[in-house]
């Protein structure tokens, strides 16, 4: 979602939230990729992405309203920071968390956040 388009985003989750509804899951777990350096094993996580405040504050309002349409759908999501991400650190997810909706919780995971140094 990061770097791609909400209506693309859409289409491509449909598939998995029909199944997902169909299973009856609590919800889709969300991970971004985009500009990860994820299964890079020569990247060091110093390499990783680095957003400015106002990038994540963008971010945060588009995943807010991703985030509105999947649970309008039925299948809410739930956000789920990861290590070699954009968000990655406490500050990262403190400020995403405060410029994104009631419709995007976390889904807090303590060992990532360690593994992150905080």
């Amino acid at each position: 979602m990061l770097d791609g388009d909400i209506e693309r985003e859409k289409d491509r989750i449909r598939a998995q939230m029909d199944f997902f509804i169909a299973a009856k899951a609590p919800c889709i777990v969300y991970g971004e990729t985009a500009r990860s350096i994820q299964g890079v094993r020569s990247a060091p996580l110093s390499t990783k992405p680095k957003l400015s405040e106002a990038e994540i504050k963008a971010y945060g309002r588009k995943m807010t309203a991703f985030a509105e349409w999947c649970a309008g759908q039925g299948m809410p999501i739930s956000y789920h920071r990861h290590m070699a991400a954009a968000i990655e650190t406490e500050p990262d997810v403190d400020l995403l968390m405060q410029h994104s909706g009631d419709a995007l919780p976390l889904l807090f995971d303590a060992g990532h956040m360690a593994f992150a140094g905080e």
